[in-house]
């Protein structure tokens, strides 16, 4: 979209359904991180747009229901890619997406077997009623 001068963004974030705890390995995803995008249509607004749960949900020919809907599942941590994060001085690292606990390390060696232990856990409460 971008390439074309259509302005487009991406939406980063968790679907706002609870998980079991599950063990990623560092460099890994824990359940429920997800990516939208959406684009800017002069006149409508931002659109959204989720390729990749028309592709792994939809097997339908012409289908659209993954393109102009926003089912309200989505809690958005942040917008587009890329960050870089300042540690400490002049120490920075860069960042994709931040969608989950990660930790960052000054000086040498690696990260070999270190495990993040999520458990994401999204309450329905009467001001935010349960989406599905």
């Amino acid at each position: 979209m971008r390439a074309n001068r259509i302005p487009a963004r991406c939406l980063a974030g968790r679907f706002a359904d609870s998980e079991s705890a599950i063990p990623a390995r560092i460099g890994g995803a824990p359940g429920q991180m997800h990516v939208r995008a959406e684009f800017f249509a002069k006149g409508v607004g931002w659109v959204p747009v989720d390729p990749s749960g028309g592709v792994q949900h939809d097997k339908r020919t012409h289908s659209l229901t993954w393109f102009g809907h926003d089912a309200g599942d989505l809690i958005v941590f942040h917008i587009d890619p890329g960050f870089v994060i300042k540690l400490r001085g002049d120490l920075v690292r860069e960042s994709e997406w931040l969608q989950a606990p990660a930790w960052m390390a000054c000086g040498s060696g690696a990260f070999t077997d270190g495990v993040i232990l999520t458990n994401w856990v999204v309450t329905p409460t009467p001001l935010a009623p349960r989406m599905r």
